[in-house]
C-alpha cells in the first residue's frame, strides 16, 4: 500500500542512514534486501534533502520525484517518516 501521493514533499533519508542500511545488501535473492540494494550510490547526493512526488507506480510501489527529474525509482522506505 502506497504511503505517498503525487504532489506530497517528502525528505529523503540521510548519508547516515543509507551507511547504515547498506551493508544489508548481501542477498540479492531477497526481497527486503533488493529494495536496500536499489538505492544506490548516485542516490546518496540527495539524501536529506526536501523532493516531491512526481510519479507513483502502484504496480511495485516506488515513486519518482523532481529533485532528480524523475532518474532514479525510489521505495517509501528511503524517505523520512513524517511522524
Amino acid at each position: 500500500m502506497l504511503e505517498y501521493n503525487i504532489g506530497d514533499s517528502i525528505t529523503i533519508q540521510t548519508k547516515e542512514w543509507y551507511d547504515q542500511h547498506i551493508i544489508e545488501c548481501v542477498d540479492l535473492y531477497n526481497p527486503l534486501e533488493l529494495e536496500i540494494c536499489s538505492f544506490v550510490v548516485q542516490m546518496t547526493s540527495y539524501c536529506g534533502q526536501i523532493a516531491i512526488i512526481t510519479f507513483v507506480d502502484i504496480a511495485d510501489d516506488t515513486y519518482k520525484l523532481d529533485i532528480d527529474n524523475g532518474e532514479f525509482w525510489w521505495f517509501g522506505s528511503f524517505f523520512q517518516s513524517s511522524l
